[in-house]
């Protein structure tokens, strides 16, 4: 017999049900990353106390709604006899039509490029999806596809999503300093082209170690690139560290999915390198530990301590002040600017000198 039928329906509600933001997961977020990376057992003991934190009668925080969809499916998957299944099973359900909507709109895009002669990389979840380690799209839900192209061919790619009928919501003077150009279809739906993997580090070297390894898929009919375990992880990583008011927590979740399958595919050595040359090593050591503390997984004893070695950069200092200043504050927003401008050299340079055609792009301006 099944555990009684949930009286409630799970509503998502904004940012402020957070309560402190930054990279760690609530308690109760905690307990939906056990639910979605754990064993039966656990399973049972994480759905248990997260029901006994949250008040269902209200709406939830973003950050606890995203992993939802993945614990439904181990709840199936397993068979667990739960009051949660019921609840989930509608956010489940929700993510079914997202998913189909998000990968029906991007297609157009990929196909145009595809036309172009350009090959299309998709990475996040739609990477995660696609080269399986989540068993099916509705397992990890998506806002929209990432789409990556190569930084060389960055214009020849906006003039053939341009020719499918794709209208760019940027000046060309705030292009300068972007690492995506925003467009808008026919229909109103939105992709963002990237011509670097990763926002905080905008380096075709770091694209080529990101893409050493990548595996040809097709969504929707449509050939695209997708980086191997090694980039998967460092990306999830890196964007997964990133601060933000609203937790993004569903990242250790992809972490764990990756490592729980491929563990014995990631180029550990690659990891250090990557850290090391683009002055990362203490958002990705912070990363695997606060992995290794919500999940149980854990990297090679060796990268802890290679990472551990590696010294503390001006921009990483950077880093972790963000981290400290609530996001909303005065000067939280200041050090999100330059961290904005800065971000993708990793070595603070030209920070006097070309701050301010930056700010003219960000603020739209045609002189700061």
């Amino acid at each position: 017999m099944r555990a009684a039928e949930a009286e409630f329906t799970i509503h998502r509600g904004g940012s402020s049900l957070t309560v402190a933001g930054g990279v760690r997961p609530t308690p109760e977020q905690l307990c939906l990353i056990h639910a979605s990376t754990g064993d039966p057992a656990s399973i049972s003991t994480a759905l248990r106390e997260w029901r006994s934190l949250v008040d269902l009668a209200g709406p939830i925080d973003g950050g606890s709604y995203r992993p939802i969809p993945t614990g439904y499916h181990r709840i199936q998957a397993f068979d667990i006899d739960d009051p949660n299944r019921a609840m989930f099973k509608g956010v489940y359900r929700r993510s079914i039509v997202d998913g189909a909507q998000v990968a029906h709109a991007v297609t157009p895009a990929l196909q145009a490029l595809r036309d172009a002669h350009i090959m299309p990389w998709i990475v996040k979840g739609a990477g995660l999806v696609q080269t399986g380690y989540y068993p099916t799209l509705a397992s990890r839900p998506m806002q929209d596809v990432d789409v990556v192209v190569d930084s060389r061919l960055r214009h020849e790619s906006m003039v053939a999503l341009r020719g499918a009928g794709y209208v760019l919501q940027k000046a060309d003077h705030q292009m300068v300093h972007l690492h995506a150009a925003p467009f808008v279809d026919g229909a109103g739906n939105t992709l963002d082209l990237h011509w670097h993997h990763l926002h905080d580090v905008r380096y075709e070297a770091a694209d080529r170690l990101l893409t050493k390894t990548s595996t040809t898929v097709d969504l929707n009919d449509v050939p695209v690139r997708v980086p191997g375990a090694t980039g998967l992880l460092i990306g999830t990583l890196v964007h997964g560290m990133v601060p933000n008011p609203e937790p993004s927590v569903r990242w250790i979740v992809d972490v764990s999915m990756i490592l729980e399958r491929d563990a014995d595919k990631v180029a550990w050595d690659d990891v250090v390198e990557f850290a090391r040359q683009f002055r990362l090593a203490r958002r990705l050591q912070a990363g695997l530990q606060l992995l290794a503390e919500t999940t149980g997984h854990t990297a090679p004893d060796g990268v802890t301590a290679a990472l551990a070695t590696l010294p503390t950069t001006a921009v990483e200092r950077v880093d972790r002040r963000i981290s400290a200043v609530p996001e909303d504050s005065i000067r939280g927003r200041l050090l999100q600017v330059v961290a904005g401008y800065a971000g993708g050299d990793r070595g603070l340079r030209h920070v006097v000198t070309g701050l301010p055609s930056y700010l003219a792009g960000r603020w739209d301006v045609r002189r700061v």
